[in-house]
C-alpha cells in the first residue's frame, strides 16, 4: 500500500488482511461487526505481548466522517509504521494499539463513488429521503485518539458546550508536548467547545466521561485552503509530520500506568509497496475475541490509559 493516492475501502481492507496474514504474531484483525450496508467493521490490534489485551492500551480510529479522506490515510500509516518499520518496536514495547482506520466504511465507500463530499453513514431514517446519521453524534453520552479533517487543531474534550475539564491542565500539557513533534504542520491546542467545535455526542466527550483521561480529537490538515479535498500529495507529509506525536502518546501511557518505558524518536518510511493479497481471507476464528470493556484492568493506574 502507499501513500501517494487516496485508497477505495477494498484497499485499505486488503492492506489490514495482508498485515493479518503476515505477522500473526503481532497483528490480530477482529470484525467487531457490520455496517447498515454489511460491509466489515475492522479494529487491527498491534501487540508484542505473549498476553495481548493486560497491558495498557493507546485507542486509534479514523474515518468517522465520509469526506474526510486524510483521516484513514493517516490512521493506515500509523498501522504500517508500528508493524512494518523495526525502527518503531518500542512504540509497542509497552503499550497495545487498537485503530479502527474506517469507522463509517458506507460513507467512505459513497464518498468515493457517488457524492465526494457525503459526510454521514447510509443508514435509513424515519424520512426516506433523509439517509444516514452522524457516526460522531451516537456515542450515547459525551484515549483515546480520533482522527479528523480539517484544522489544524487539537481538540480536548469537552465539545457539548464550552465546559472544561477537571483535569484540562493535564491533557492541555500533553496536547502541547504531541504538536511540538509537528514539523511542516502548525495547529492550535485547546477545549473543543472554546474553539468553537461545539457538538453534543462527540466520541471524545464519551471517551472521557468513562475515565480515559487523555482523549482528543485531532482536525488533520489543512486549514482550509483545500478542505475535505486535501490533493493527495500532501498525504505522505501530512502522515509523516503526525507520526512523531505517538511517541508522546505512548511514553504517556505506559508510564502512567506503572510501566517502565523508553522514549524513542520514531522513524518513518516511505514505502510504494502495493498489497497483493487481495485473495487472502480473515482467520480470526482460531484466536480469542477481542474484548472491548470501559472497566478498568488494573487498579496501578490513575488515568485509565486502556
Amino acid at each position: 500500500m502507499d501513500w501517494d493516492t487516496y485508497h477505495e475501502l477494498s484497499d485499505i481492507y486488503d492492506f489490514l488482511i495482508y498485515l493479518n496474514a503476515t505477522y500473526p504474531k503481532l497483528v490480530q484483525l477482529t470484525q467487531i461487526g457490520t455496517s447498515y450496508e454489511k460491509r466489515p467493521l475492522y479494529v487491527i490490534r498491534i501487540s508484542s505481548s505473549s498476553s495481548p489485551g493486560t497491558r495498557p492500551a493507546i485507542w486509534v480510529d479514523g474515518g468517522f466522517h465520509a469526506r474526510e479522506w486524510i483521516s484513514p490515510a493517516v490512521a493506515t500509516y500509523i498501522i504500517q509504521q508500528l508493524v512494518e518499520v523495526p525502527a518503531n518496536a518500542k512504540l509497542s514495547s509497552k503499550v497495545d494499539w487498537y485503530i479502527m482506520p474506517v469507522v463509517n466504511p458506507d460513507g467512505y465507500e459513497h464518498s468515493h463513488t457517488v457524492d465526494r463530499l457525503w459526510r454521514k453513514t447510509r443508514s435509513v431514517t424515519n424520512d426516506p429521503e433523509c439517509l444516514g446519521v452522524d457516526p460522531n453524534r451516537n456515542f450515547g453520552y459525551k484515549l483515546y485518539l480520533t482522527l479528523h479533517s480539517y484544522g489544524q487543531v487539537a481538540l480536548i474534550p469537552y465539545g457539548y458546550d464550552v465546559v472544561y475539564a477537571p483535569d484540562h491542565n493535564d491533557l492541555l500539557a500533553l496536547a502541547k508536548d504531541a504538536i511540538s513533534k509537528f514539523v511542516e504542520y502548525t495547529y492550535k491546542v485547546g477545549n473543543t467547545g472554546a474553539l468553537g467545535y461545539i457538538g453534543a455526542g462527540g466520541s471524545d466527550d464519551w471517551a472521557k466521561s468513562i475515565g480515559i483521561k487523555y482523549s482528543y480529537t485531532f482536525e488533520l490538515p489543512d486549514t482550509g485552503i483545500d478542505g475535505f479535498l486535501l490533493p493527495a500529495s500532501d498525504i505522505l507529509p501530512v502522515c509523516q509530520d503526525f507520526f512523531p506525536a505517538l511517541d508522546v502518546f505512548a511514553a504517556k501511557v505506559a508510564t502512567c500506568c506503572n510501566a517502565a518505558t523508553t522514549t524513542v524518536k520514531p522513524r518513518t518510511t516511505a514505502t510504494t509497496r502495493k498489497t497483493t493479497a487481495t485473495t487472502r481471507k480473515v482467520t480470526t476464528t482460531k484466536r480469542p475475541p477481542m474484548t472491548v470493556t470501559s472497566k478498568r484492568t488494573t487498579t496501578k493506574c490513575p488515568c485509565v490509559c486502556g
